[in-house]
């Protein structure tokens, strides 16, 4: 059973489980994930527990759902020296991989240098390859449960994966969960653990597990804007043609009184490589609109994904080492679902979006149920983006109610017990045969039968039937999912800057939006004003706080609130801002010069800033206070200080 034994409080100021320590300088968590089987939610991503798990001094065998995140520690812990070892049980592109005797020589090699320097084994190792890695410790005659602390991050996935890895004759996670149980301590950590599922599990039932949440004083609020698309690409159509239009920006933050942020680089979360290859071959090999050297994409590292890419473009790869702090990033990073978990990003202005696309009738998981963890993979907090999520999503109507539902179960199971039964029955000789019908059926219709063979006989699978409740009730709550703790999302409004959002969204051009703005603006304090320019910001009416950080409410309203008239005017003051910053070079307060070279360097100066406009001394009245005077009797001004 699951006991929910409440919060711990994070220490105020602490914003990393990594600095989280007790008075005497000890970890305060190192007690309680040595005091047999715990469910820790993290409930913020981004925290440093994986980072924790591999710093404390404790013995630790960490497990990872994707080979991306142990890539990332590995990189990070493993510069100077071995501090982790890896059993490294994935195939290269030339189908190979590590033999069991060369493993076993590396981790008798890492072994030795812990005892030697002293220090506490850690050990990284995927869900797939854990039975494996605990048969080899075991044959070094090491008791894991006496040695090591378990530690199964992003614990979420144990439900999320069970469609990618419970089929037919292959069933890891079943096998993992219950060699899992086998041990003393064991952490399972995760910012979304979906404990409603977790506890429907049997070894979860029929074992004593404590469930804490963390306690943080410091939540940051995330701005969700969302948008409907008819599929991948046509959401990335959206996402180019604003940033075409806005010559090259993602986004862009407009507050009074300072410099407008603007972000450079997006960040896409998709489901699949296919998606990725038809947006590509649009703008890449159709379209030539974006360069194959300025796009990232980080999928599963396997010989079929490079493949596919390849058949787009031979310079399109996959990215192996994430860039970290300081190193350069391209303009488009694509991410597909199966990898991003605990891939950090490190870029200063990236945008976050999320491209959905639910299946209903298959009743297949989409990437949107991932949101709560996408959140915070933009681990900068100098990134004024991190916390603005862009969700496009199919507006399916398709619909599937509760008791269609049921009765959809009903039938499977049915029908799976009607198989089993047909097994048991058949003569001795006859079994196997009946059982590779069996694999067979499943293989050609994975979704019609709760049904594992790796025993050697059809058993009803319990995870199928927990991940079909959870894509259900995925479907079923549709974008609104990812929607998980009140206290980490969503935002409210002082009443005056309520009522200018909800007047917005009823305006019908922008120049109705403007006059509607103009309203609030013309009459706000200080205070208010910047209320209602984060409001702006986080509402997606960008251009209406650009206008007004550019230009006063009295300027918008002499130009009849036309986006033309604005952006002539905008363009004219900064070029008046421009030129007037270039005069130094050429003029010295309380010097005499005449008109022609007035004239020459003015020119000069348009012809460098671009400015396409024949110039005449008297321009010069413009940008600089300016006295009639005479020079070697020619006519000249004095440029006054």
């Amino acid at each position: 059973m699951i006991d929910n034994k409440g919060t711990i409080e994070v220490t105020p100021g602490v914003d990393y489980v990594n600095d989280w320590k007790d008075k005497k300088g000890n970890y305060v968590l190192d007690k309680i994930i040595s005091s047999g089987k715990v469910i820790i939610n993290k409930v913020v991503t981004g925290c440093g527990f994986t980072t924790y798990s591999l710093s404390n001094a404790l013995d630790t065998i960490l497990i990872s759902p994707r080979l991306k995140l142990i890539l990332n520690k590995m990189e990070q812990f493993n510069k100077n020296e071995p501090l982790c070892y890896y059993f490294n049980r994935e195939k290269g592109y030339d189908g190979k991989q590590k033999t069991i005797d060369e493993l076993e020589h590396e981790f008798t090699l890492y072994q030795h240098e812990c005892k030697q320097d002293k220090r506490p084994m850690k050990i990284l190792v995927t869900y797939d390859s854990y039975c494996a890695l605990a048969s080899m410790l075991e044959r070094f005659g090491i008791n894991i449960s006496k040695k090591f602390n378990i530690t199964v991050d992003e614990s979420h996935c144990l439900i999320k994966d069970i469609k990618l890895k419970e089929y037919s004759n292959k069933s890891v996670l079943s096998t993992f969960i219950d060699r899992l149980f086998s041990y003393k301590n064991v952490l399972f950590i995760s910012a979304t653990p979906i404990i409603d599922y977790m506890q429907e599990i049997e070894e979860f039932k029929d074992n004593y597990v404590c469930y804490y949440e963390l306690g943080w004083s410091n939540i940051e609020q995330v701005t969700q804007r969302t948008y409907t698309c008819n599929s991948a690409l046509n959401a990335f159509d959206q996402i180019y043609a604003k940033y075409n239009k806005q010559q090259g920006l993602f986004d862009v933050i407009n507050l009074p009184g300072c410099n407008a942020l603007y972000s450079y680089e997006g960040v896409i979360f998709l489901n699949c490589v296919k998606e990725i290859c038809g947006i590509l071959r649009k703008y890449i090999v159709k379209k030539q609109l974006i360069n194959p050297c300025d796009v990232t994409i980080i999928c599963a590292d396997n010989k079929e994904n490079l493949k596919e890419l390849h058949k787009v473009h031979k310079k399109l790869s996959i990215t192996r080492t994430i860039p970290k702090m300081g190193d350069s990033h391209t303009t488009w990073t694509f991410v597909t679902r199966t990898a991003f978990e605990g891939v950090d990003f490190y870029s200063p202005s990236a945008s976050t979006y999320v491209i959905a696309n639910y299946n209903v009738s298959s009743l297949s998981l989409d990437i949107a149920s991932d949101i709560p963890q996408i959140i915070g993979r933009q681990r900068r907090k100098d990134n004024p983006f991190r916390n603005t999520l862009h969700l496009f999503y199919k507006d399916n109507k398709q619909q599937l109610y509760e008791n269609d539902f049921t009765a959809s179960q009903n039938l499977k199971m049915q029908e799976s017990q009607r198989q089993i039964a047909i097994w048991q029955s058949a003569p001795t000789d006859c079994k196997e045969s009946a059982l590779s019908i069996i694999d067979s059926y499943i293989k050609h219709n994975p979704n019609d039968l709760y049904i594992t063979t790796t025993s050697g006989e059809p058993v009803i699978n319990n995870l199928l039937i927990i991940s079909e409740r959870y894509c259900y009730d995925v479907i079923k709550n549709h974008h609104q999912w990812f929607i998980m703790s009140s206290n980490a999302y969503g935002r409210a409004y002082s009443m005056p800057v309520q009522e200018l959002k909800d007047r917005l969204s009823k305006s019908q051009s922008l120049a109705d939006a403007l006059r509607v703005a103009y309203g609030y603006f013309v009459c706000a304090d200080k205070v208010l004003e910047t209320d209602i320019f984060i409001m702006l910001r986080n509402e997606a009416y960008n251009e209406i706080g650009y206008y007004f950080s550019n230009l006063s409410p009295d300027r918008i309203k002499a130009c009849s609130f036309n986006s033309t008239k604005l952006d002539t005017e905008i363009a004219n003051n900064n070029s008046y801002h421009n030129i007037a910053m270039h005069l130094p070079k050429y003029f010295e307060p309380g010097k005499v010069y005449t008109r022609k070279y007035i004239k020459e360097k003015l020119q000069e100066i348009y012809k460098n800033l671009g400015i396409k406009k024949s110039a005449k001394a008297t321009d010069l009245n413009e940008y600089a206070t300016c006295i009639p005077a005479k020079k070697n009797g020619e006519r000249a001004y004095r440029i006054e200080p």
